[in-house]
């Protein structure tokens, strides 16, 4: 029986009815929804405000001030090319009249002063680069230079590496090679060499060349550094150095050379008393020389996360003021009618004073050094006016003190990994002291095991907490610097630092205080047991974890990364959370850098060819190995198993498995291109139309002139080309036609850039 239209239209109705209040259930859905997150937002804006209210009171605008100032010293050194004297003061200048003159408004204020402190940054390191001239060395010369002796250094297998202050320099190239005005060079000597020491005077014929620049294009660049330090050049004696003669008055009233004769004094006296490798490491940790530790050692100590131990920071200087604070307030103590009258604590800061001070002079005065010696200062200055000693404040205050002396140092690895350590540290305990303070005091065990219970959760825990927190802060550093990281670094710490902090550290400032009456050498002989108990730590940890490599990373993750270092640290309340997107967007960035096809060393020194494999093969295996070594971290690559081309595999997929040589220069293919190496220019007219590449390893006039007009000419590189430009890495594109013009399918970075910088203004720019 079929329905009638009653029945339909009753159906059509509630089905209408049904739909119609789906539809209104689902739009009170929205609506609710709408209104949850709406009641969210608002939530999460007071809980914002009142965020920023905290973090404003903690007193986090000084600590973002200092972060502003910092990343405007390190964005002048990334800028493109020079800029205008008087743009950056001028900037900074009205953002200040601008944040004078912005009223009350918080938000306006805050964004014209972080712009006016990045300027500001901006504008010091423009000024100190300007300020600075050092007349630096254009090409390689063999010169007669006479010089004073301001620092000697040992090195490995013997040899000697001295920085002279240069007196005279004779040369048959020394006016078109830059010497003019060249004031700082560091030359090394072969072992066996008379013993020269510093404040005397040298001479002799030697080697001279510009100081190298980066491995890679942005890998760390030696020349940078060595220019702000004065240094224009480098290189070693060709045979044994004379002792000259010197000024002694110049010498006497030098108060730099008269510190590093101190230092050297105290180095030999080590070294009397020690003469292995334990005399090595004690020097590097009493008075910051670590040129006398053999390269193995180093390695070990690297790979096992404890290299920090040889750069004196802010553990050394602890341990030495804390050290002689508790001697001081120990004596204080004994003499009760001394004790009742004087305030031992204080007193005993005042000797913490002159004991970092001393140490500061006496180490060598590196950048964590100064940050540690800074930061000792505040804190007894702290203790001295009764006022908390370690804070965040602390940090920055030594940050901006640095940066306004060497704003370059904020590119320098030990700079970076010891302020990341140091206020990833501070930012660590305050969270733990605040949830300590917050907890219901629990019951004190007495006896020994009240004692065991306390070590265990003071000193084990405390150091472990304190190697997990600076290991993780530092990783990041490390990796982007020295390409490696140590996976064990926790264990090998939690064994070494114990020795390193109740042993190694006391009998050192022990054995410096007998030096004037000669007592020192059974308290070095004691110190060095405790110093190689450290070396056998680290070899043990080193044989048991994995290598710990991780090439090089991109710029976007050390930016990302510091960033989110920056939120966790500086931050006290949950805005802590936005450090999550930066960690996000540096694991994203998280890659190796793209491996190039070929990689040419400043001065053409060393070419190397990278395979589809990832195998690295060189022109000269055994040349070069410091570079080659840097390039086999950064782009872990594989020594290749054999250098002989394997001719079948060339032909079928146009890449060579190696260089060919004979007496006029060795040539390659790479990926259908030929690569020519011109050791003699008796054949250069054949290279010039065999390859694609041309590699000439000295200055030629129009190399390929000769060559008709309407050829393809080949991509020429030569010295003056990598003088200008650095080290070059080249990219060979894989559908590039076979015969045409290969600057089309080549791509190059140079270590340089195009534009004149103050730094690079030595190099011969085109």
């Amino acid at each position: 029986m079929e329905p009638d239209a009653e029945e339909i239209s009753a159906q059509t109705e509630a089905k209408g009815r049904a739909t119609l209040g789906a539809i209104a259930h689902r739009l009170s859905a929205i609506k609710f929804l709408q209104l949850r997150l709406s009641l969210l937002a608002e939530r999460l804006g007071d809980l914002t405000v009142v965020a920023i209210k905290r973090e404003v009171e903690t007193g986090a605008g000084f600590l973002w001030g200092t972060v502003a100032f910092g990343g405007g010293c390190a964005a002048y050194f990334q800028l493109p090319r020079e800029p205008w004297p008087a743009a950056f003061p001028l900037l900074c200048l009205a953002l200040f009249a601008g944040f004078c003159k912005s009223g009350r408004a918080q938000f306006p204020r805050a964004c014209l002063a972080g712009a006016a402190l990045v300027a500001a940054g901006l504008s010091i390191a423009q000024i100190q680069t300007l300020l600075t001239d050092t007349p630096s060395l254009r090409r390689a010369v063999t010169v007669d230079i006479r010089g004073l002796v301001t620092k000697v250094e040992q090195r490995p297998r013997g040899r000697v590496r001295y920085t002279l202050r240069v007196i005279e320099i004779s040369g048959s190239r020394t006016r078109r090679s830059g010497m003019e005005g060249l004031e700082l060079v560091r030359v090394s000597a072969r072992s066996g060499a008379v013993p020269i020491t510093v404040g005397q005077g040298i001479e002799g014929r030697a080697r001279l060349s510009p100081t190298p620049g980066p491995a890679f294009p942005g890998a760390y660049d030696f020349s940078f550094f060595t220019w702000f330090d004065g240094i224009g050049a480098s290189g070693f004696f060709l045979g044994s150095p004379r002792r000259g003669e010197s000024s002694p008055a110049t010498a006497a009233i030098d108060i730099g050379i008269s510190i590093n004769q101190l230092r050297q004094h105290i180095a030999f006296l080590i070294h009397d008393a020690l003469p292995d490798q334990s005399g090595a490491l004690a020097t590097a940790l009493i008075v910051g020389d670590r040129s006398g530790i053999d390269e193995t050692t180093v390695e070990a100590l690297r790979q096992a996360g404890l290299a920090h131990i040889l750069a004196i920071s802010g553990l050394h200087m602890a341990l030495v003021v804390l050290t002689v604070m508790f001697i001081t307030r120990g004596v204080i103590a004994a003499m009760p009618a001394v004790a009742l009258n004087v305030p031992g604590k204080k007193w005993a800061g005042v000797a913490g004073l002159f004991s970092a001070s001393g140490y500061l002079l006496v180490s060598g005065a590196s950048i964590s050094t100064q940050r540690a010696y800074i930061m000792v200062v505040v804190m007894l200055v702290a203790v001295l006016l009764d006022r908390r000693a370690l804070t965040m404040r602390n940090v920055a205050m030594a940050a901006v003190i640095i940066l306004l002396l060497s704003p370059h140092a904020v590119l320098m690895p030990g700079f970076q990994m010891s302020f990341a350590a140091v206020a990833a540290l501070v930012a660590c305990y305050d969270v733990v002291s605040r949830r300590k303070d917050a907890r219901p005091r629990k019951r004190h065990y007495g006896g020994v095991r009240g004692g065991i219970i306390r070590f265990v959760r003071r000193d084990l825990l405390g150091l472990a907490l304190t190697s997990l927190v600076a290991g993780l802060a530092t990783a990041l550093f490390a990796a982007y610097h020295f390409y490696r990281i140590a996976p064990f670094g926790l264990l090998a710490n939690v064994l070494a630092m114990p020795l390193v902090t109740f042993a190694v550290m006391p009998l050192a400032l022990l054995s410096t205080l007998l030096m004037p009456f000669g007592l020192e050498g059974g308290v070095l002989t004691m110190m060095a047991i405790p110093l190689q108990s450290v070396v056998s730590i680290a070899e043990i940890v080193t044989g048991m974890q994995p290598s710990g490599g991780t090439g090089a990373l991109s710029g976007p993750v050390l930016l990302f990364g510091t960033m989110a270092l920056v939120f966790l640290t500086v931050m006290r309340t949950g805005l802590k959370l936005l450090a999550v997107p930066f960690i996000i967007m540096a694991a994203i960035s998280a890659k190796l850098l793209d491996r190039p096809d070929m990689i040419i060393a400043e001065g053409a020194r060393q070419v190397g060819l990278f395979t589809q494999s990832n195998q690295m093969i060189l022109l000269r295996p055994n040349a070069d190995r410091f570079t080659t070594g840097i390039w086999k971290m950064a782009y872990a690559a594989k020594p290749a198993k054999n250098t002989v081309p394997d001719t079948s595999q060339s032909e079928q997929n146009g890449r060579g498995q190696g260089f060919t040589c004979d007496l006029h220069g060795c040539s390659a293919v790479l990926k259908g291109m030929t690569i020519v190496v011109v050791k003699s220019t008796a054949h250069l007219f054949e290279d010039c139309r065999m390859a694609d590449i041309l590699i000439i390893p000295y200055a030629v006039n129009q190399p390929c002139a000769a060559l008709r007009s309407g050829r393809k000419l080949p991509i020429i590189i030569d010295s003056r080309t990598l003088t200008s430009t650095g080290s070059q890495a080249i990219w060979i594109d894989e559908k590039h036609e076979s015969g045409g013009d290969p600057a089309k399918s080549i791509r190059a970075i140079p270590s340089y850039g195009r534009h004149r910088r103050p730094w690079t203004r030595h190099r011969s720019w085109k």
